[in-house]
């Protein structure tokens, strides 16, 4: 599987899993589940610059966002759908 196929995946269910988790749980918990999906793109970039000596890419940041959005539309959409039960 392509590693950038492997960023939008892993942002996308990072943020969709928690902002599921925070309307099924504390709403206000909403804005920790974005941030989980930033942090963890972020770290894993700075990751491998300094552990795996190689390089910042911007290629994955790309394909990190567009994960980061379409999970936090899925997410959006399936919070929405559970608090109207």
């Amino acid at each position: 599987m392509n590693d950038k196929i492997k960023h939008f995946i892993a942002c996308a269910t990072i943020v969709t899993v928690g902002l599921c988790v925070a309307a099924a749980t504390k709403p206000k918990l909403f804005w920790i589940a974005l941030v989980a999906g930033v942090v963890a793109a972020i770290g894993k970039e700075l990751y491998d610059k300094f552990i795996k000596k190689t390089s910042f890419s911007s290629g994955d940041i790309i394909a990190d966002f567009f994960g980061y959005v379409t999970g936090a539309i899925i997410g959006t959409l399936i919070s929405a759908a559970f608090m109207a039960l």
